[in-house]
């Protein structure tokens, strides 16, 4: 059989399951290369807070849910100690693309 000489093209579609945790890890990396100027503008930099990456990192999760690259797929988490949390748990809760929670304690009241 005689093989073709023009290149051979094949559509293939591709699918990856990735967490949140991925795509935050992902975001948080480095920017820019391994060269020296890259090392040494990122010292110049001033670095980002915690309180900035975060709804940068969730900016970048509803853009590729719009864009139609992923999908937000709705699942449930179980949290046993919820009297450990943080007003900025529970405020993580308030978002639109947030799990299914199901809050447990064995501690009686709690103020949060």
């Amino acid at each position: 059989m005689p093989l073709s000489k023009s290149d051979v093209h094949k559509p293939k579609e591709l699918t990856q399951d990735m967490t949140l945790s991925d795509l935050n890890a992902a975001n948080a990396g480095p920017q820019g290369g391994q060269d020296i100027m890259s090392v040494m503008g990122s010292l110049v930099k001033s670095g980002r807070t915690e309180g900035q990456a975060a709804p940068r990192g969730e900016q970048g999760r509803k853009g590729y849910v719009n864009q139609g690259v992923a999908e937000a797929v709705p699942d449930v988490v179980f949290d046993d100690e919820v009297h450990m949390l943080d007003i900025e748990c529970f405020q993580s809760l308030e978002s639109p693309i947030a799990l299914t929670v199901i809050l447990a304690t064995n501690r009686g009241t709690s103020h949060v």
